[in-house]
């Protein structure tokens, strides 16, 4: 059952499914300013469940802003790439540090 329908599902929906539940979920939204090379806004972290207490994320929050500022003094103005670089960032760290593999979804705002 999906909803308002019942029937087959397939298996990337099953393995996302998989991943949420068992690893968790975890976005990032940044607000940045590519025309000065700036982080506007954030990184503000929200996780479900992966972690109750957010502040475990304030470590990982500086490796970020060091990446994406890296990133932008390097020209890089794509959205997608500075997103990149963050689902990178939080990934390898969330690895190394607990061991997980939740989903991670970036998401960066130009001003």
């Amino acid at each position: 059952v999906d909803g308002t329908t019942i029937g087959d599902i397939s298996e990337l929906s099953l393995s996302d499914r998989r991943i949420l539940g068992e690893e968790g979920f975890i976005s990032v939204v940044v607000v940045v300013n590519t025309h000065a090379s700036q982080i506007v806004s954030g990184p503000d972290i929200h996780a479900r469940g992966f972690v109750e207490d957010e502040s475990v994320f304030d470590d990982v929050r500086l490796l970020i802003v060091s990446a994406l500022e890296a990133s932008l003094q390097e020209g890089v103005d794509d959205s997608y790439r500075l997103q990149q670089v963050i689902r990178r960032q939080l990934g390898r760290w969330v690895s190394d540090t607990h061991r997980r593999r939740p989903m991670i979804i970036p998401v960066v705002i130009q001003a």
